[in-house]
């Protein structure tokens, strides 16, 4: 994730400025400060979401190899879905299993998402952030 210090730096002064104008005496003080306080909160806000929109992971799906879901689930403990990609079944949960990357959330009749602790054993449905690249990376 990039900084945003300047940009939180800007605004921040942005919105100081835009407090304390009222306090101003003479009337052209005001007007200055005034448009230059909303210049700083446009341009802080402007610059950040420039940089979230230029992330190129912000909204990208990516695809995903059987060695990378067996590197979290375990080799050959999963199956493909016939009729989807984007999701997994898992045979057998190990105990104390954690949902992390490439998973999004683990459905075990409650849904466990990123950082969260699945009670092991059984089997359950695993979702992918992206999809498996091709059938071919489907176990045989």
């Amino acid at each position: 994730m990039r900084e945003f210090f300047f940009q939180i730096f800007l605004f921040l002064t942005g919105a100081i400025i835009g407090i304390v104008t009222p306090l101003l005496r003479k009337k052209h003080q005001r007007l200055i400060a005034g448009i230059l306080a909303m210049l700083l909160v446009v341009v802080s806000l402007a610059w950040a979401g420039y940089e979230i929109m230029a992330t190129p992971a912000s909204n990208a799906r990516r695809s995903f190899t059987q060695d990378e879901i067996d590197a979290v689930l375990g080799a050959g403990n999963w199956r493909c879905f016939p009729d989807r990609l984007d999701g997994v079944a898992v045979k057998n949960l190990p105990p104390g299993f954690v949902v992390e990357y490439p998973l999004s959330n683990v459905d075990k009749g409650t849904k466990y998402y990123l950082g969260e602790t699945v009670p092991g054993g059984g089997g359950a449905t695993a979702w992918l952030q992206g999809a498996l690249a091709s059938r071919e990376e489907c176990p045989k």
